[in-house]
């Protein structure tokens, strides 16, 4: 087989770069030059600091552009000149690199790759892209018709991708007291932060409560059988996911990552995500009694304990969860871009 460039594109949330790490393993130790392009932000920065760093053959670029936001904002006035400017920015990147195939899996930063390869450069070589939610993101809708293959995490032959630890197998111990871990990412942390603060003491005279508070968020708070964290490497989350009785989280990719641990969810989707993607998300999965799904409203806090309570005691959900297969399809999707080698 012949070596190839391949550039993996994504950024803006962990959940747009985590899940390029496998690709990035295996196209390395298939000898391919392999680069990657996230965006230019600390949360980025952190998620590359994480992990990435230490695969060896990995070439890591920073991207500085913006992203539109889906709400009324003075930054979207400004942001559409810096967008323009990074397609140029973008162009001079991509000459260096000269990639064969591009691999996107979402997040703003994808916007002036693509527009750099399609409509500066006229690219010829291969493009693919991931779809992480049930409903199509703006980049899969852009330039979906000219891709050579979408993949998507939901469907009838859907190839779920996610980040998850190589030989990793799941053993589920029974804990004294019920273990709940909460954590809603970058975007979405802050909500969930302020309902549990609320329902500390019912909480934790119950359970032990692991929040991870998000890298922006310095909560200073200490209670018994609390345990905060403002940022969790992934192997350490995915560990704490497989050690819980339940996990509350919003409902973006690392549901997978959850149902892959076989543990028990709450999934309280973001309500300002795009197309409201999150809850349909939560949607499909509840409908599938694989989760429960608890909605962002003036009614939250007081579902939740019973919810919780719930929750725990349905054996019928446990079951479905020992029986669910849901792995990374990594080879899969290696396999379809390696025969167009």
């Amino acid at each position: 087989m012949k070596a190839q460039t391949i550039l993996l594109v994504g950024g803006g949330t962990g959940g747009h770069i985590f899940p390029l790490y496998p690709l990035a393993q295996k196209f390395i130790k298939q000898d391919h030059k392999v680069h990657l392009i996230v965006n230019q932000s600390p949360l980025d920065k952190k998620v590359i600091e994480d992990k990435f760093t230490n695969l060896q053959g990995l070439n890591i670029h920073y991207l500085k552009t913006n992203k539109i936001d889906y709400h009324l904002s003075l930054r979207n006035l400004v942001a559409p000149f810096k967008i323009i400017n990074s397609f140029f920015r973008t162009k001079l990147l991509l000459k260096k690199i000269k990639p064969d195939i591009v691999f996107f899996k979402g997040g703003f930063v994808g916007f002036p790759v693509l527009v750099a390869l399609k409509y500066l450069m006229r690219f010829k070589g291969e493009i693919y892209l991931h779809d992480s939610d049930i409903s199509a993101g703006t980049l899969t809708r852009f330039i979906g018709k000219s891709a050579n293959q979408v993949f998507t995490n939901f469907g009838s032959n859907s190839t779920p991708l996610f980040y998850w630890p190589e030989d990793l197998n799941v053993n589920k111990t029974k804990n004294t007291v019920p273990k709940i871990l909460i954590f809603g990412g970058s975007q979405g942390a802050q909500f969930l932060n302020n309902l549990i603060i609320q329902n500390i003491k019912k909480l934790t005279s119950k359970y032990e409560i692991i929040l991870v508070a998000g890298p922006k968020n310095n909560l200073k708070i200490t209670h018994d059988n609390l345990t905060v964290h403002n940022f969790m490497p992934q192997d350490d989350l995915i560990k704490a996911m497989i050690e819980s009785d339940l996990v509350i989280c919003r409902s973006g990719a690392s549901m997978f990552q959850v149902f892959a641990a076989k543990t028990k969810c709450i999934a309280i989707p973001l309500p300002s995500s795009a197309r409201n993607h999150q809850l349909h998300n939560a949607q499909y999965f509840a409908n599938k009694g694989l989760s429960y799904l608890l909605e962002q409203n003036d009614q939250t806090a007081e579902k939740l304990l019973p919810m919780i309570e719930q929750i725990l005691q349905d054996k019928k959900l446990q079951q479905k969860l020992e029986n669910y297969e849901g792995l990374p399809q990594v080879e899969k999707i290696t396999q379809t871009i390696q025969r167009s080698l």
